[in-house]
């Protein structure tokens, strides 16, 4: 639950970030279009640990989207070009810890190569500013495969501890079972030898054979 909390609360701040902000400048103030595209880029990230891929894929898309209005002069929020690539860097992180390797990494090149044009429009032309950013978000991705590696090994390490302990219980087992068969052998062993031992006296030595049937009763 703080966990929910938690990814709601953020959804929310960069909400907040990308709408209450004016516009830069003299510009036009926020239309629908702008609070619509800058809701698709911040309130999916809710839901990024149960479908991280489409949620990517929705950030993606809406940051895109906000780089075109802005190219058609369509009025957007002050800072959504901040907010935008700080929800591709936590749709980026979430895909790269909740998803597979492969599928993981097939996602950010997808995520980098659409995004690569908004970047570019956005710095103006400054390809540096565009490798920066791009960057950027790969060290988000890195960040998460490296959390999803460490996870992943904590996994391996308790099954491991859990055969370890499963292996060492059966051999305890086998020990008591071993120690268990031979105390029972020798105590059958005796008492066939009493029980022989009783039978041959029975007749001439009763005592004998009484103490002997004690023996077999101990």
């Amino acid at each position: 639950r703080l966990l929910i909390a938690g990814d709601a609360a953020l959804a929310l701040a960069l909400t907040a970030l990308a709408v209450a902000s004016p516009a830069p400048g003299d510009g036009p103030r926020i239309g629908a279009a702008g609070i619509a595209l800058a809701l698709l880029q911040t309130l999916p990230l809710a839901l990024r640990r149960w479908r991280p891929v489409w949620v990517l894929a929705v950030v993606v898309a809406a940051t895109l989207g906000t780089a075109i209005a802005a190219t058609l002069g369509t009025a957007i929020a002050g800072d959504a070009h901040v907010a935008g690539p700080v929800c591709v860097l936590v749709a980026l992180y979430s895909v790269a810890v909740r998803c597979r390797r492969r599928e993981a990494a097939w996602a950010g090149i997808a995520a980098g190569a659409v995004l690569a044009w908004p970047l570019w429009l956005d710095s103006n032309g400054n390809t540096l500013g565009v490798v920066l950013i791009l960057s950027f978000l790969a060290a988000g991705w890195l960040c998460g495969a490296y959390v999803s590696e460490l996870r992943a090994r904590a996994v391996r390490s308790r099954r491991e501890q859990e055969l370890e302990t499963g292996r060492a219980v059966a051999e305890e087992q086998a020990r008591v079972g071993r120690e268990l068969h031979d105390v029972i052998a020798h105590t059958l062993s005796v008492i066939v030898i009493q029980a022989g031992a009783a039978d041959d006296v029975f007749d001439t030595r009763p005592q004998a054979a009484r103490q002997a049937l004690r023996s077999i009763g101990s």
